[in-house]
C-alpha cells in the first residue's frame, strides 16, 4: 500500500515539475532564443493610421519581443476619438497580423489588422475586419500604416 502512495506522490511531483519547466521555457527561453535569431525588419515605434475611404486616423504604438508584436492603438480622429485598443500578433516575412481589443471592458469592439511591409520599411498596407455593432455584422476597410519614429 505505501508503494502506491508513493507512486502517486511521484507523478504528481513529476507533474508539477514538467508544467513548472514548460512555463519557464515558454515565458522565458523561448523569447530569449527568439529575440537573438530575429533577422527581420524592425516595425517597433510610433505608426500613424488612416483610413482612405473613411474619415479615420488611429496612432499606433508598437513594441516588438522576437516576432511577437503588442501594443496599443489609439484613435485620434473619428466617431471613436478617444477610444484606445490592446493589440498583439506575429510579424514575420514582412507580414503583420494582429489582433485588437478595447481597453474599455465594458465595450465590444475587436477585430484584427492584415498588413504587409513596404517602401523599404516606412509603411504597411493592408485592411482591417472588424465588428460593426450598428449593424451587428462583420465590416472592412483598408488602411494604411506610416511610420512616425525612425
Amino acid at each position: 500500500m505505501a508503494e502506491i502512495g508513493i507512486g502517486i506522490i511521484a507523478g504528481l511531483l513529476t507533474t508539477i515539475l514538467v508544467v513548472l519547466v514548460q512555463k519557464i521555457w515558454v515565458s522565458a527561453v523561448e523569447p530569449w532564443y527568439e529575440e537573438r535569431v530575429y533577422k527581420d525588419a524592425k516595425i517597433e515605434g510610433e505608426w500613424e493610421v488612416t483610413y482612405p475611404a473613411i474619415k479615420l486616423s488611429e496612432l499606433a504604438t508598437l513594441k516588438r519581443k522576437g516576432h511577437k508584436i503588442s501594443g496599443v492603438v489609439a484613435v485620434i480622429e473619428g466617431p471613436d476619438r478617444g477610444k484606445t485598443y490592446e493589440v498583439e500578433g506575429l510579424f514575420k516575412n514582412l507580414l503583420l497580423t494582429l489582433s485588437y481589443s478595447a481597453m474599455d471592458r465594458a465595450s465590444l469592439d475587436r477585430g484584427t489588422y492584415t498588413l504587409i511591409l513596404r517602401d523599404n520599411g516606412r509603411k504597411l498596407e493592408g485592411a482591417s475586419a472588424f465588428y460593426e455593432d450598428g449593424t451587428n455584422s462583420i465590416d472592412k476597410q483598408a488602411c494604411d500604416w506610416e511610420r512616425k519614429t525612425p
